[in-house]
C-alpha cells in the first residue's frame, strides 16, 4: 500500500474498539431505500417469509446459494463472531461494563433456526408449509425483539460517547 500525505492521526487500539463500540447504534438504526438493518432487518425477512416471497424460487434441495441463507449466515455470524471482539472492547475499556450483558443478548439468538429446519440447510418444502414457516417467522421476529434490546442497551450505556465522537 502506498499512502500518500502526512499521518492524520494515531488512535490506541482503546480508542478504536470504544469508536466501534459507539457506533453500534447508527449501524442497528441506518439503511437505505435498498437496503436496512438492525430490527427492521430481521421484521423484514421474517414479512417475506411469512408472505411467500421464497415460495416461488426455484431451487434445488442442498443450495446453499439462494437468498434465504444468505440472511442465516448474516444472522449466525453476527450471533456466534462478535464475542472476541466484545471481550476485547471490555478488556481495553473496563468501564464498557454493559459488554457482558450485550453479549449474553447475541448468545441468546444463536440456533434458534437450526432448531426449527429453519437454518443453512431450510428444505423448500419447509419454507412453504405453513406451520412450519410460522415457526421460523416467529423465531425470526424475536431475534428483531432482542436486536431492540440490544440498541436500547447501547444507547443507555453510549450517550455521551456517541456524542464525543460525533455519532
Amino acid at each position: 500500500m502506498i499512502f500518500v500525505g502526512e499521518k492524520k492521526e494515531q488512535k490506541d487500539l482503546a480508542t478504536l474498539y470504544r469508536e466501534a463500540i459507539s457506533r453500534l447504534p447508527a449501524q442497528l438504526t441506518g439503511g437505505t431505500e435498498d437496503f436496512i438493518f438492525g430490527a427492521a432487518a430481521f421484521r423484514a425477512w421474517a414479512d417475506d417469509v411469512e408472505n411467500g416471497k421464497f415460495d416461488n424460487i426455484l431451487m434445488r434441495e442442498g443450495d446453499g446459494t439462494w437468498s434465504y441463507t444468505n440472511y442465516v449466515c448474516v444472522h449466525e455470524t453476527n450471533a456466534h463472531c462478535c464475542h472476541d471482539f466484545l471481550q476485547k472492547a471490555q478488556e481495553l475499556n473496563p468501564d464498557f461494563t454493559f459488554l457482558g450483558e450485550l453479549g449474553e443478548l447475541y448468545r441468546s439468538m444463536t440456533g434458534g433456526l437450526e432448531d426449527l429446519g429453519g437454518g443453512f440447510n431450510i428444505s423448500y418444502k419447509t419454507l412453504t408449509k405453513a406451520k412450519k414457516r410460522a415457526k421460523i417467522v416467529a423465531k425470526i421476529r424475536e431475534f428483531a425483539d432482542v436486536t431492540d434490546e440490544v440498541l436500547a442497551l447501547l444507547n443507555k450505556h453510549l450517550g455521551k460517547d456517541m456524542e464525543m465522537y460525533g455519532i
